[in-house]
């Protein structure tokens, strides 16, 4: 499995350590039979789930942004990307 994937039954401890020790800022969330995409998740999900009051044992699935913002390869170049997030 790629470094930035986890799998919807994932914990929130175990995703927490997953960001830890990649140092990536986000994690793509992927439904675990058939690959698709699901999500992302963040340190800033983690936190305001915890504040919350979620135990770091619930699973992911509860806590992750199902609307992510995303780009298919070879639809758009660098230029397009820039003035989006611009």
């Amino acid at each position: 499995m790629n470094k930035f994937l986890i799998q919807e039954n994932f914990s929130i401890k175990k995703t927490l350590k997953h960001l830890n020790k990649t140092s990536y800022k986000c994690l793509i969330l992927i439904e675990k039979k058939t690959n698709i995409l699901m999500g992302t998740v963040s340190d800033g999900d983690i936190r305001k789930a915890i504040i919350k009051g979620l135990s770091l044992q619930d699973k992911v699935k509860r806590i992750y942004n199902k609307n992510p913002f995303y780009f298919l390869e070879n639809s758009f170049t660098n230029k397009n990307i820039k003035e989006i997030f611009i």
